[in-house]
């Protein structure tokens, strides 16, 4: 059974490991998270500290629809483009 984290422990469990030098494998074990989960958390917050704030989480849900939203339109564009094609070489026959 997967188990969700609240940002706000997530965040709370990166800073243990950077302020007080503490090794993954123990503030993993202490606060009972699987190793590879807290490793993964690390790794995104030394890239982004503000990983696990609500308002960069929700800009990133925001931004991966939006960038489907596209995807999905480029898609029915080129679509529409081979439908149209196909019709408008039917009527010059």
């Amino acid at each position: 059974m997967k188990r969700k984290y609240r940002l706000e422990f997530k965040k709370m469990a990166c800073e243990l490991l950077n302020n007080y030098d503490n090794s993954p494998v123990r503030v993993a074990k202490e606060l009972s998270v699987p190793i590879k989960t807290y490793e993964k958390w690390v790794q995104s917050f030394r890239k982004n500290v503000h990983c696990f704030d609500e308002e960069e989480v929700n800009f990133e849900v925001e931004n991966k629809m939006l960038r489907k939203k596209i995807k999905e339109r480029e898609e029915t564009i080129e679509m529409l483009k081979k439908v149209y094609a196909f019709f408008t070489e039917k009527e010059r026959l």
